[in-house]
């Protein structure tokens, strides 16, 4: 977790909150050592797998995220900022 600052790329974290590895309070922690643009989703059903546990939202939440980068915003529509951070619930 030291190294998240060095990273140079916009950040998509998904976590499941049924997940037995992972839990918000990891991605709380990558928003806050990240510095970078960052998308945070929560998926309320989802165990350690979303992309197989949720495939539909999971790919859609990914979709959501790529096209920011392409328009050059953040999820949100603001420009895409060090500190900006969003929280996604599906």
């Amino acid at each position: 977790m030291d190294d998240l600052d060095k990273l140079q790329l916009p950040l998509l974290v998904i976590q499941g909150s049924a997940d037995p590895f992972g839990t918000m309070q990891h991605a709380r922690l990558i928003q806050e050592r990240a510095g970078r643009t960052l998308l945070i989703v929560e998926l309320p059903a989802s165990g350690h797998n979303p992309h197989m546990d949720a495939e539909l939202v999971t790919l859609g939440a990914l979709a959501r995220f790529l096209r920011g980068m392409e328009n050059g915003r953040s999820d949100n529509g603001r420009q895409k900022r060090k500190d900006s951070a969003n929280l996604a619930k599906f």
